[in-house]
């Protein structure tokens, strides 16, 4: 898969989640490793689709969509 496809796909999953989703949750779904889930998050981020928000000690950072993103 493509790096543009799966960013698309990380996106769609942090949006799809009820308020925010943690980097160990997103790998869970994917099926990526945690640092092709990292390197995507932090992408989107840049972009100012999503921010991190925390992070949890179990799941790693924890992001959601940022409010007028599109998402």
């Amino acid at each position: 898969m493509s790096e543009v496809k799966a960013t698309l796909e990380t996106f769609k999953i942090i949006r799809d989640s009820d308020f925010a989703i943690s980097v160990n949750s997103m790998m869970d779904k994917t099926g990526f490793d945690k640092r092709r889930v990292q390197r995507q998050a932090k992408l989107l981020t840049e972009l100012g689709l999503v921010s991190r928000i925390g992070d949890n000690p179990v799941g790693g950072y924890v992001y959601k969509v940022t409010p007028n993103s599109g998402g």
